[in-house]
């Protein structure tokens, strides 16, 4: 049966984790038979195209901040890091949250960026008294369910939807809007279509499981309706078919935006210079290109660990990372003294933001921050740096 060779697969990497992550970073530290381990679970969905290059860098960052504060001796535990991947079956999220429920060493829970099934596996943590912080903006609604122990740490996609519509009004282009109807593409492409109004002349979804020739045919009405500006609410590879085809149809000049789904490597690959002058949205930030040492040591050790920059959200993994630090610093070793530790601790200063909670779990406002980046030359540039 696929849902029990699954489980057994969980519990095989559960069994692995003290030896593959004991010591941390550089072996500096020495962990001993009495060291406590604990674990800290990130629900993750690598089923979209692309994926890989989107989504595990939060859990990179997490596991970095977590492994070099065992090395510096900030914290007295060992923490193991372990990405559960959906692979976007719903009920996969439910068994992978049971399965974290059930095991008394599971101190805390990351939502991975971009992933949609919050509210299966949410009863289920918040029931075992796991504190969950998420860095995705899918479901909005989230804050409603009442979880005490919950909270986002990124905007929500209506406050990207809000970002980019101010983007595009000043621009005051006419603007197709198009996606491909998954649950990230709707969630960003209906309020981005209410935020901008009479700019946009054409609202469309492209059939996913036909792209080829769904984005022939959305040049063509391009064309038609001669949008200056196409924005994509959908992933990255399908962005890069996009491109292609307006440029096989002589569109050079119409401009492509996209959300958070376009902003990672495999577009910049895809698209090469042709894709410059693409201008994406994401509650991310990319410290890569800032020059404070916090950033700089950041990015120095992500890459020396990682051998890649730091990607989308790889800074914000950091960020929860050094939350948890704090947390069980201060001797938090078990899930309901970590929720209790994450509760009382106000307003956190991260290399990302200034993180500041509403009750309901949600940022407040003036935390809730979405940045704007330009493709330059296979490199995504904050806009505010240009």
């Amino acid at each position: 049966m696929p849902g029990m060779s699954r489980r057994i697969a969980l519990v095989a990497v559960l069994a692995l984790l003290p030896t593959c992550t004991g010591g941390g970073l550089g072996g500096r530290a020495t962990p001993t038979a009495e060291t406590p381990f604990l674990k800290v679970v990130v629900f993750e969905d690598l089923s979209p195209d692309g994926s890989l290059f989107r989504v595990p860098p939060a859990a990179n960052g997490l596991g970095l901040a977590v492994s070099k504060a065992f090395d510096g001796g900030e914290i007295p535990v060992r923490v193991g890091v372990l990405p559960l991947d959906s692979e976007g079956q719903p009920q996969a999220a439910a068994d992978d949250a049971r399965e974290a429920a059930a095991d008394p060493e599971v101190v805390a829970a990351v939502v991975a960026p971009l992933f949609g099934d919050q509210h299966v596996i949410g009863p289920i943590l918040e029931r075992a008294g796991i504190p969950v912080i998420s860095l995705s903006s899918l479901e909005p609604d989230l804050a409603n369910e009442g979880w005490a122990d919950w909270r986002r740490a990124v905007a929500t996609q209506p406050q990207e939807a809000a970002a980019l519509a101010a983007f595009l009004r000043d621009r005051g282009d006419t603007v197709c809007l198009a996606g491909n109807g998954g649950q990230m593409s709707t969630g960003l492409q209906e309020p981005l279509s209410a935020a901008l109004g009479d700019l946009a002349v054409l609202n469309v979804q492209v059939d996913a499981e036909a792209l080829e020739a769904g984005v022939s045919e959305l040049a063509a009405n391009v064309r038609k309706t001669g949008c200056e500006t196409v924005a994509w609410t959908g992933f990255d590879v399908d962005a890069a078919a996009l491109r292609a085809e307006l440029d096989a149809a002589g569109l050079t000049k119409v401009r492509v935006v996209g959300g958070q789904g376009v902003k990672d490597d495999l577009y910049t690959s895809k698209t090469g210079l042709a894709g410059s002058g693409t201008v994406v949205s994401c509650p991310c930030v990319d410290v890569t290109t800032r020059t404070e040492l916090s950033a700089r040591t950041f990015v120095h050790d992500y890459q020396f660990e990682f051998g890649s920059v730091p990607g989308p959200y790889a800074v914000e993994g950091w960020d929860m990372g050094r939350m948890l630090v704090q947390v069980l610093a201060n001797g938090a070793t078990t899930r309901e003294e970590a929720a209790a530790g994450l509760a009382g601790l106000g307003t956190f200063g991260g290399l990302a933001r200034t993180y500041a909670f509403i009750p309901a779990g949600e940022l407040e406002p003036s935390s809730a921050s979405v940045h704007l980046y330009r493709d330059v030359a296979g490199r995504w540039i904050p806009l505010s740096r240009l």
